[in-house]
């Protein structure tokens, strides 16, 4: 619970604690990978420091001005539901928070169309809780996150529009495994579940 970052140091809040195993999904791939949603390129920087080549790409002119050092000059301006890259071009596409934004299953053809064959997919989702079943984990999380809070420093605000999610967990999966079919998903702590979808060679 207390991972160390990737190597960048842009401060600490949900997502960012889930950078290095994003990371290490994300190792490896046959070209470059691409974050979605980027919005300062905290991620691409992670990626960049832990070896992954990387860009990022966000509708957000000042998320995108406001680059982090180590995503300077890498990221692009472009929205998740047409990305502004070609076919096959991206060895990886990484989704952080983004779905509830966007419309997903645009978002989700575009993340496919992209992705190289062999590469891969990977979303990090949130979602709302929905009826007792999610309580033990609600409960966990908020514990992780007091936890958290008072050992991991300071909070980053990232520079781009928040979003109340309106799908419940369950839909969430049933929307991946929908439009990334075979795609495996779990639950991660603090408010978040990882999708890993591998393209077919």
């Amino acid at each position: 619970m207390t991972e160390p970052r990737a190597g960048v140091d842009v401060g600490w809040n949900h997502n960012v604690h889930h950078h290095p195993r994003l990371c290490r999904l994300l190792a490896g791939l046959p070209a470059p990978a691409l974050d979605v949603g980027c919005g300062d390129g905290g991620l691409v920087a992670a990626l960049r420091a832990s070896g992954t080549p990387a860009w990022g790409c966000d509708p957000d002119h000042a998320a995108v001005a406001a680059a982090v050092p180590g995503a300077r000059g890498r990221l692009l301006r472009g929205s998740a539901e047409s990305l502004p890259v070609p076919d096959s071009s991206c060895g990886g596409v990484v989704l952080v928070a983004v779905l509830h934004h966007v419309d997903a299953a645009l978002a989700l053809a575009e993340a496919r169309r992209v992705v190289v064959p062999g590469g891969r997919v990977v979303v990090l989702s949130v979602a709302r809780a929905r009826g007792w079943r999610d309580l033990p984990t609600e409960a966990a999380d908020v514990l992780a996150h007091q936890v958290l809070s008072r050992t991991r420093g300071r909070w980053h605000e990232p520079p781009t529009a928040r979003a109340e999610p309106t799908r419940t967990w369950a839909e969430e999966a049933a929307l991946l495994q929908r439009h990334l079919p075979g795609a495996r998903t779990r639950r991660v702590r603090l408010w978040r579940s990882v999708t890993v979808w591998d393209a077919p060679a």
